[in-house]
Parts: C-alpha cells; sequence; structure tokens
C-alpha cells in the first residue's frame, strides 16, 4: 500500500508539481540574455543545434528553452534511473522528446536514438557531465552526436543572485523566486564529420573551456562570486591536477 502511494505520488503529484514550480520560478526571476544574438538567426534560418550545459544547472533548462528560445522541439538525453524518470515526466510536460541511457545503461542505444531524432530536425540538448559525473567533465557522447548529425554545439549556462546548492555530487543550483539572473551563451563548437580522435579530443577541451568561462562571466555580470574553477582547469594546460572536494568562492575580476 505504501509502495503503490510512493509510486503515485512519484508518477502523477511530482512531474505536475515539478513543472508547476519551475514555470512559476522562472517567470518570477528577472533574467536577461547575454550573448544570445545568434538565437535569433538559427530561428530565422530554422537552424538545429545541440544546447550544452552543466548537470547542475540542468533544472531550469526547460523553462529557458521555451521562454527565451521560444522553440518546442528538443531531444534530451538523461539516464534510466529513477531520477531520470522524474526529469522525463517533468520534461515531457515542457513538450520535450525524452531518450533514456547513460553511459553505464543503455548508452549505445539511446545514441542512435537521440542522432535519429536530431537529424529528424530536433535540437538536442545534452549534460556532458551527467548523469553521475565526474563534476564539470566531458565524456565523448556529446561529440559522437554532434559528428554524427553536423549541429554545432552551444554553451549555455545561467547565473542567479540567490540560490540553494544542494549537497549533491554535482553541487545541483536551484535558483530562489525573484532574484536576477543571467541566462548566457557561448560560442558554438562545430565538429565536422572527418575529425580524427586528436581533433575531437581538442575540441572536448574547447567545449570544457567555454562552459566554464560561461559560469565566470555570468557571475560577472551578476557582480556575484564565482566559484574558483581553477582546479577543474587542469586538463586545459600540461601537467593536470584532479579537482578540489570543497572550491572556494572568490570575488569575480
Amino acid at each position: 500500500m505504501l509502495r503503490s502511494l510512493v509510486n503515485f505520488l512519484l508518477d502523477k503529484i511530482v512531474p505536475s508539481v515539478g513543472y508547476l514550480l519551475i514555470n512559476g520560478v522562472g517567470r518570477s526571476i528577472r533574467f536577461r540574455v547575454v550573448n544570445g544574438e545568434f538565437i535569433n538567426q538559427i530561428n530565422a534560418k530554422k537552424k538545429n543545434v545541440i544546447f550544452a550545459f552543466w548537470h547542475n544547472r540542468l533544472i531550469m533548462m526547460p523553462h529557458f528553452y521555451c521562454a527565451f528560445v521560444k522553440r518546442h522541439a528538443i531531444t534530451v538525453m538523461v539516464s534510466r534511473s529513477r531520477d531520470g524518470q522524474i526529469i522525463t515526466d517533468i520534461a515531457e510536460k515542457f513538450g520535450f522528446k525524452m531518450v533514456r541511457g547513460s553511459s553505464s545503461r543503455g548508452g549505445k542505444t539511446a545514441l542512435r536514438e537521440m542522432v535519429r531524432s536530431l537529424k529528424s530536425g530536433w535540437d538536442g540538448g545534452y549534460t556532458p557531465d551527467g548523469p553521475r559525473g565526474p563534476r564539470y567533465s566531458i565524456g565523448q557522447g556529446l561529440v559522437t552526436i554532434a559528428q554524427l548529425t553536423g549541429y554545432p554545439i552551444i554553451p549555455v549556462s545561467y547565473e542567479v543572485t540567490r540560490r540553494i546548492v544542494v549537497n549533491s555530487w554535482d553541487k545541483l543550483i536551484i535558483p530562489m523566486p525573484f532574484s536576477r539572473g543571467v541566462l548566457i551563451f557561448g560560442d558554438p563548437v562545430v565538429i565536422t564529420p572527418d575529425a580524427n580522435e586528436n581533433v575531437k579530443a581538442e575540441k572536448i577541451l574547447e567545449l570544457k573551456s567555454g562552459l566554464l568561462r560561461l559560469i565566470e562571466d555570468g557571475s560577472k555580470e551578476l557582480g556575484i562570486p564565482c566559484e574558483d574553477l581553477s582546479a577543474y582547469r587542469a586538463d586545459l594546460l600540461p601537467g593536470g591536477q584532479k579537482p578540489k572536494k570543497n572550491p572556494k568562492k572568490i570575488p569575480c575580476e
């Protein structure tokens, strides 16, 4: 009986409440878009892209896509876990198409399904460090999808002045209502069909650098402290080191 009640809440109540909360909080935040000029261009040319964002900024992306990009045809890959099912149920209420799979479970099948969906005219959404990290890391999956579809990867992130940071592996960011915020886009990363392994490795570092820079630039736009990302940049330079367990907050320069 208890299990049935829990399943009912997770399957029916949580997705509806989650959808309303995400939309409600998103509409209450005074957001402005930074470097979003390309949105009008891709909409005018009816070009499709792959939006890449860190896992800890996943929660508000459905609202932002509908409110600012103003398109309703995006396919997002999520894991087959219970958390992934909740994310799927909420995102589908925004009109998203969800593909279930990850590097540890159903990844190859999900990748093929993702590529088919994008080639049929959908945008893509991808968290390169999901679903289990390491935080701020990028694997081969996103690069493979971009290479097979020919779609450019658009880095995107957001920052808010008031937030809750969950003590999870990714340090999930939950924006608070009535904050100030920025939705910030980075330069496209293009991976050609003939790119070899060395080129793809370079593109992974380019994308990681771009996504990390968006965190810093977004913090500067709002005048708030930004996370010390130096450890996560270690592999962008010779002689890398492991990320710090508790990176400090530092003022933006």
